[in-house]
Protein backbone atom coordinates (compact mmCIF):
# COMPACT_ATOMS: atom_id res chain seq x y z
CA UNK A 1 0.00 0.00 0.00
CA UNK A 2 1.69 3.45 -1.02
CA UNK A 3 0.72 6.13 1.38
CA UNK A 4 2.20 9.65 1.74
CA UNK A 5 1.49 12.54 4.01
CA UNK A 6 -0.76 15.07 1.27
CA UNK A 7 -1.20 17.95 4.00
CA UNK A 8 -0.63 19.54 7.11
CA UNK A 9 -2.59 22.45 8.84
CA UNK A 10 -2.72 24.25 12.14
CA UNK A 11 -6.22 24.28 13.25
CA UNK A 12 -6.13 26.68 16.02
CA UNK A 13 -2.84 28.71 17.63
CA UNK A 14 -3.06 30.56 20.67
CA UNK A 15 -0.07 32.36 21.89
CA UNK A 16 -1.53 33.77 25.98
CA UNK A 17 0.61 36.30 28.22
CA UNK A 18 1.34 34.30 31.73
CA UNK A 19 -0.61 37.21 33.52
CA UNK A 20 -3.86 35.80 31.82
CA UNK A 21 -3.22 31.98 32.25
CA UNK A 22 -4.31 30.73 35.79
CA UNK A 23 -1.47 29.00 38.08
CA UNK A 24 0.26 29.66 34.67
CA UNK A 25 3.65 28.60 36.90
CA UNK A 26 2.58 25.12 37.98
CA UNK A 27 2.25 24.34 34.21
CA UNK A 28 4.41 22.08 32.39
CA UNK A 29 7.79 23.69 30.19
CA UNK A 30 5.93 21.15 27.39
CA UNK A 31 2.87 18.93 27.12
CA UNK A 32 1.95 16.97 24.14
CA UNK A 33 -0.78 14.48 22.49
CA UNK A 34 -1.43 13.17 19.56
CA UNK A 35 -4.38 11.21 18.08
CA UNK A 36 -4.62 9.60 15.04
CA UNK A 37 -8.27 10.17 13.52
CA UNK A 38 -10.72 8.19 10.80
CA UNK A 39 -13.41 8.52 8.59
CA UNK A 40 -16.81 6.80 9.87
CA UNK A 41 -17.06 6.12 5.95
CA UNK A 42 -14.33 4.06 3.72
CA UNK A 43 -11.58 6.86 3.08
CA UNK A 44 -8.56 6.71 1.08
CA UNK A 45 -7.63 9.72 4.16
CA UNK A 46 -6.68 10.05 7.48
CA UNK A 47 -5.29 12.69 10.12
CA UNK A 48 -2.96 12.81 13.09
CA UNK A 49 -4.38 15.15 15.24
CA UNK A 50 -1.92 17.02 17.57
CA UNK A 51 -2.03 19.33 20.58
CA UNK A 52 1.13 21.13 21.96
CA UNK A 53 1.37 23.16 25.26
CA UNK A 54 4.17 24.92 24.92
CA UNK A 55 5.88 27.97 27.68
CA UNK A 56 7.68 30.36 25.55
CA UNK A 57 10.58 32.53 27.85
CA UNK A 58 8.34 32.02 31.17
CA UNK A 59 6.39 34.61 29.67
CA UNK A 60 3.89 32.80 27.44
CA UNK A 61 1.95 29.76 26.64
CA UNK A 62 1.58 28.80 23.12
CA UNK A 63 -1.52 26.23 22.48
CA UNK A 64 -1.73 24.87 19.16
CA UNK A 65 -3.76 22.21 17.66
CA UNK A 66 -2.43 20.57 14.49
CA UNK A 67 -3.09 18.20 11.77
CA UNK A 68 -1.40 16.26 9.42
CA UNK A 69 -3.76 14.40 6.79
CA UNK A 70 -2.06 11.09 4.76
CA UNK A 71 -3.69 9.65 1.67
CA UNK A 72 -3.47 6.05 0.60
CA UNK A 73 -3.82 4.89 -2.81
CA UNK A 74 -6.51 2.48 -1.45
CA UNK A 75 -9.54 2.91 1.25
CA UNK A 76 -8.20 2.11 4.44
CA UNK A 77 -9.71 -0.81 6.44
CA UNK A 78 -9.89 -1.87 10.10
CA UNK A 79 -6.51 -3.97 9.74
CA UNK A 80 -4.79 -0.90 8.90
CA UNK A 81 -6.53 1.18 11.83
CA UNK A 82 -5.52 -1.25 14.16
CA UNK A 83 -1.82 -1.63 12.37
CA UNK A 84 1.60 -0.12 13.82
CA UNK A 85 1.60 2.72 10.85
CA UNK A 86 -1.48 5.44 12.18
CA UNK A 87 0.17 5.29 15.47
CA UNK A 88 3.47 5.42 15.59
CA UNK A 89 5.44 5.53 12.20
CA UNK A 90 2.64 8.88 10.92
CA UNK A 91 2.64 10.95 14.10
CA UNK A 92 6.78 10.57 13.16
CA UNK A 93 6.69 11.27 9.93
CA UNK A 94 4.61 14.46 10.63
CA UNK A 95 5.74 15.60 14.26
CA UNK A 96 9.08 17.09 11.80
CA UNK A 97 6.75 19.23 10.28
CA UNK A 98 5.04 20.71 12.95
CA UNK A 99 8.27 21.31 15.05
CA UNK A 100 9.74 23.56 12.23
CA UNK A 101 6.13 25.40 12.06
CA UNK A 102 6.60 26.33 15.39
CA UNK A 103 9.75 27.26 15.58
CA UNK A 104 9.10 29.40 12.41
CA UNK A 105 5.69 31.21 14.06
CA UNK A 106 7.72 32.05 16.59
CA UNK A 107 11.02 33.30 14.97
CA UNK A 108 8.07 35.60 12.59
CA UNK A 109 6.04 36.76 16.15
CA UNK A 110 10.04 37.95 17.63
CA UNK A 111 10.50 35.19 20.02
CA UNK A 112 13.67 32.89 19.73
CA UNK A 113 12.46 29.39 17.75
CA UNK A 114 11.88 26.12 20.30
CA UNK A 115 13.16 23.35 18.82
CA UNK A 116 10.53 20.73 20.43
CA UNK A 117 12.07 17.84 21.70
CA UNK A 118 12.09 14.65 20.49
CA UNK A 119 9.35 12.24 20.93
CA UNK A 120 9.48 8.19 21.18
CA UNK A 121 6.00 7.55 19.59
CA UNK A 122 6.66 3.69 19.89
CA UNK A 123 6.99 4.87 23.38
CA UNK A 124 4.00 7.15 23.66
CA UNK A 125 1.96 4.29 21.89
CA UNK A 126 2.77 1.29 24.24
CA UNK A 127 1.63 3.28 27.06
CA UNK A 128 -1.65 4.56 25.67
CA UNK A 129 -2.15 0.57 25.11
CA UNK A 130 -1.59 -0.54 28.67
CA UNK A 131 -3.94 2.39 29.44
CA UNK A 132 -6.63 1.06 27.41
CA UNK A 133 -6.58 -2.36 28.97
Amino acid sequence: MNIQLHINKAKEINLIDKDQVEDFDQIDEFGFHYEPKFSDKPSDKFDIFFALRLKIKNSHLLLLEYESTFKLDDKFDDEFVNSHFPHVNAPAIAFPYMRAFVSTLLLNAGYEPIMLPSVNFSAMYKDMQEKDS
